[in-house]
C-alpha cells in the first residue's frame, strides 16, 4: 500500500523554516557578538587574543594559592627589630597651610574622619603653577579634561597611562603606548618603570615610588598633579588580579577618591560625560596595601619644586625606602596573619639587598597564602631567593607560574637565571630567549645571554 506523505509535507516544511529561522539567529547573534567583542577590545585580534586565553585558562586549573615553600629544616622565621620607629633625621614633608587647610592638614596626618569642613568642590584645570611651594589639601578636588578610555585586554597600563597623559594635553591612544610597554599582546604585566620611562622620552618627570599614603595623594591632587596607582582588585571571590587606576580627586567629607578606571564600570552612566567612579579611602587602601603602595607621579618640568616639596625625604630613593622597609616591618609585627605584609616587607628587604631574610619574609607570605595571580606582577621573591642561593626554591616557584601562564617574560628571566647557577646551561638559554623573544628590549635577558654564549 502507498503511503500518502501530502499530510506530512506541511509540517516538514514547518520544521524546515524554523530550522532556518534557528540558524540564522545564530548567525546573526554570533556576528553581533564578534563586532561587538572587537569594538570592546580593541579589534578582532584582541578579541581572538581574549577568547583564546579564556579557552586556554578552561583546559589548565589555576591553583587557589602561590605555591608554599619547599620544605627545609634550615629556613628560619625572619626576625623583625625591636624598635621600627622612624629616625629623627628623617622628615615628614612640611607644608604650611592657609586658615582653609589646618584642620585638613590635622586630619590628613591621622586619616581621622573629617570634621565640619566645607564640602564645595575645588575644580583644578591642568593649567602648571610656577608656586614655588605647594598649596595645602583642599576639602575636595576634582581634576578636569581628561580623555577617559576603555582597556582592550589586559590594557589596563597602556589605558590608564594614555588617559594621564591626556590631562597634559597629549591626544594618545593606549595602542599608541601598549608596543613601547607591552609589546607582547598576551603579556599580563605592564611594568610601572616601562610606562614612566614612556612618559619621560616624551619630555615629562617622572616618580615611581612605594609606602604611600593618603595624605600625600590629596596633597597632589590639589596641586593639580593626579597620580597612577598600582591596586589589587577582586571581582569574584578567590580571582584578585593586578590592575592600574588613576586618582583624579578625592572628597574628604565622604571619604571617597575620584577615579578614572579602564575596566571597572559600576555605577557609571553610560549616557553622561564620564567622571569617574567613587573608591572609599579603605577599599582603595586596601587594593593599594597589595602592591606595597605603589604610585607614579607624571608632571611636567616646571612642578618640580611643588614635587619635591610635596615628597619631602621621600623624593630621595634610598631614604625612601628605607621608610618602607621601617613601614614594612611595623605593619608585619602588627598583622602576623597578613601575607601581603610579609610580602611588602620581602619587597623592602630586597630592595635594601639584605636577601637572606627577604626570602624568608617570603616564605613566611606564601606560607600564610598569596593569591594565584600575585606574581604575575611582582617579582621580588625569585629575585631574593636568587641571591640567597635557594636556586631549588626558585626555579620551582617559577615553573609554578608559568604552568599557569607563559606569558611573563620577568618569570622567564629569573627561571634562566636559577637554571645557569644550577649549571643547566640549555635550559638557562632556552629561558632567557623565551624571555626576549616576549620582550625584544629587555635589557638584563640581553646580557645573561651574551654571557653564556662568552
Amino acid at each position: 500500500m502507498r503511503k500518502d506523505r501530502s499530510a506530512s509535507s506541511p509540517i516538514r516544511a514547518i520544521v524546515t523554516s524554523a530550522t532556518l529561522v534557528t540558524v540564522v539567529a545564530l548567525f546573526i547573534g554570533s556576528l553581533s557578538l564578534v563586532i561587538v567583542g572587537s569594538t570592546r577590545y580593541g579589534g578582532l585580534n584582541n578579541l581572538l587574543v581574549l577568547v583564546r586565553a579564556r579557552v586556554s585558562s578552561g583546559h589548565r586549573p589555576h591553583p587557589a594559592f602561590v605555591p608554599t615553600p619547599i620544605a627545609r629544616d634550615d629556613i628560619e622565621a625572619v626576625a623583625l627589630p625591636a624598635n621600627t620607629s622612624t629616625p629623627t633625621s628623617i622628615s615628614s614633608p612640611t607644608i604650611t597651610p592657609s586658615s582653609e587647610g589646618e584642620t585638613m592638614e590635622a586630619e590628613n596626618a591621622q586619616d581621622a574622619t573629617p570634621t565640619t569642613t566645607p564640602t564645595s568642590t575645588l575644580t583644578a584645570t591642568p593649567t602648571p603653577s610656577s608656586r614655588p611651594t605647594p598649596q595645602p589639601t583642599a576639602p575636595s578636588v576634582e581634576l578636569t579634561g581628561f580623555k577617559h578610555m576603555w582597556q582592550t585586554w589586559n590594557n589596563c597600563g597602556p589605558a590608564t597611562l594614555a588617559m594621564y597623559l591626556s590631562y597634559f594635553g597629549l591626544d594618545l591612544d593606549q595602542t599608541d603606548i601598549e608596543p613601547e610597554v607591552r609589546p607582547n599582546p598576551e603579556d599580563k604585566h605592564a611594568g610601572a618603570e616601562e610606562m614612566a620611562a614612556f612618559a619621560r622620552e616624551r619630555g615629562f618627570e617622572t616618580l615611581l615610588r612605594v609606602n604611600g599614603d593618603a595624605h600625600r595623594l590629596r596633597l597632589l591632587l590639589s596641586n593639580d598633579i593626579p597620580v597612577m596607582v598600582a591596586t589589587w582588585v577582586v571581582e569574584e571571590e578567590g580571582d584578585g588580579l593586578g590592575h592600574y587606576r588613576l586618582l583624579t580627586g578625592y572628597d574628604h567629607a565622604t571619604r571617597e577618591w575620584i577615579v578614572y578606571d579602564s575596566y571597572i564600570s559600576t555605577g557609571v552612566d553610560p549616557d553622561a560625560p564620564y567622571r569617574g567612579i567613587r573608591l572609599t579611602y579603605e577599599e582603595m587602601d586596601q587594593g593599594w596595601m597589595v602592591y606595597n603602595r605603589l604610585y607614579l607621579i607624571i608632571y611636567p618640568p616646571e612642578k618640580e619644586t611643588v614635587v619635591r616639596s610635596i615628597l619631602g625625604s621621600d623624593y630621595d630613593e634610598e631614604v625612601m625606602w628605607r621608610r618602607a622597609l621601617q613601614a614594612s616591618q611595623e605593619t608585619a609585627k602588627e598583622r602576623p596573619e597578613d601575607p601581603f605584609a610579609w610580602f611588602n616587607l620581602g619587597t623592602s628587604l630586597v630592595a635594601a639587598k639584605e636577601f637572606e631574610r627577604a626570602a624568608r619574609a617570603y616564605d613566611q607570605a606564601r606560607t600564610i597564602g598569596l593569591p594565584w595571580r600575585m606574581l604575575w606582577y611582582q617579582f621580588g621573591p625569585f629575585e631574593a631567593y636568587y641571591h640567597a642561593g635557594r636556586q631549588e626554591e626558585l626555579i620551582s616557584l617559577a615553573r609554578a607560574t608559568l604552568d599557569v601562564t607563559q606569558h611573563i617574560e620577568e618569570v622567564h628571566y629569573w627561571l634562566g637565571m636559577g637554571l645557569l647557577e644550577t649549571g643547566d646551561v640549555e635550559g638557562a638559554r632556552k629561558a632567557l630567549r623565551r624571555a626576549l623573544k616576549q620582550r625584544p628590549d629587555y635589557a638584563e635577558a640581553a646580557e645573561a645571554l651574551a654571557a653564556i654564549k662568552e
